[in-house]
């Protein structure tokens, strides 16, 4: 009898609580955000463009400054043919470049185009006339 009692009242506490709760929280937050879901969905865009942003502009510093053609021999060595442009700013002008090389020289000579970062890492000295170097053969 006391324990039913017991029950009954600490059950009717919750339940109090429990609608308390539910209708002076929980209602009004929901009411709340529901004038301004729109808000809710532009500021969720706004910050997956700024993200996008934020990465592209990253990746873009990441690419080279300048490109460089470099000229392999028939057995593979690399090379430097005088009076040939090798150094350029942008990919597609080294691409083209090279293949204009490569229709001039009739396979004679393999050119490839790498970034500044790779051959500063051989043993080329990348000068304002272009690729010199002293342990490699010059034509």
């Amino acid at each position: 009898m006391i324990l039913d009692s017991i029950l009954e009242t600490s059950f009717r506490f919750f339940n109090f609580i429990y609608k308390l709760f539910e209708q002076y929280l929980v209602n009004n937050f929901v009411n709340f955000g529901r004038g301004f879901e729109q808000v809710f969905v532009m500021l969720a865009v706004t910050i997956f463009v700024l993200i996008t942003v934020f990465i592209l502009i990253k990746r873009v510093k990441k690419l080279p400054k300048s490109y460089v053609i470099v000229v392999l021999d028939s057995l593979g060595r690399k090379i430097i043919l005088k009076d040939l442009r090798v150094k350029f700013s942008t990919y597609n002008a080294a691409v083209s470049y090279s293949q204009f090389y490569r229709v001039l020289y009739e396979g004679q000579y393999v050119f490839q185009v790498t970034s500044f970062k790779k051959i500063a890492n051989e043993n080329y000295a990348i000068t304002k006339s272009g690729l010199t170097t002293s342990s490699y053969k010059n034509d």
